[in-house]
């Protein structure tokens, strides 16, 4: 299944960051989503994140990237053009969660992923998923809302708390 939205989420991160390897961009798509669920109240992606072995992946942009292994992504592989695909708000909230998370290293982002109460977390153990093992499980979309939701009431948003509201109020806007 082909999501046009996460092949130009995907391109977005490789042309902001020459070094994104495969699980940069996974996290970075998980973020995504997660936090888009959580100020538009809406998907970002039409497909699925499942809970894989080393963390959330949607499986187009896994088989897209798989032949990189832990390589970074050459610029070549850019099949989108994501400024004339992506609204602004969604540019700005990518802007921001890529200043929150996109500087870290591989073993941060699957420290972040896969802490105690994660949706990664969540849905592995509630299946009886031990870690290490590899599943195929998808983490519910509804999850992952109110996951980030709670993350945005403790007020751990990308920037700020006035950052969340106001890109909320955006996507209002583009919605009326």
């Amino acid at each position: 299944m082909s999501d046009y939205m996460a092949d130009a989420a995907a391109d977005w991160v490789i042309l902001k960051s020459p070094q994104a390897t495969q699980l940069h961009v996974q996290k970075l798509l998980f973020f995504f989503e997660g936090w888009h669920l959580a100020l538009a109240d809406s998907p970002l992606f039409e497909e699925n994140v499942y809970a894989w072995k080393n963390g959330p992946v949607l499986k187009s942009i896994w088989h897209r990237f798989k032949n990189f292994e832990a390589d970074p992504i050459p610029a070549a592989t850019v099949r989108t053009n994501p400024a004339n695909i992506l609204s602004d708000g969604i540019q700005n909230l990518f802007g921001q969660i890529f200043a929150k998370y996109g500087g870290e290293n591989p073993g941060a982002l699957v420290g972040l992923t896969h802490m105690e109460g994660t949706p990664w977390q969540t849905v592995r153990k509630k299946a009886g998923i031990r870690r290490g093992a590899q599943s195929d499980i998808a983490i519910p979309k509804k999850l992952i809302k109110d996951h980030f939701k709670a993350e945005l009431a403790r007020a751990s948003a990308p920037r700020s708390l006035a950052f969340g509201k106001r890109v909320a109020a955006e996507f209002a806007a583009l919605q009326n």
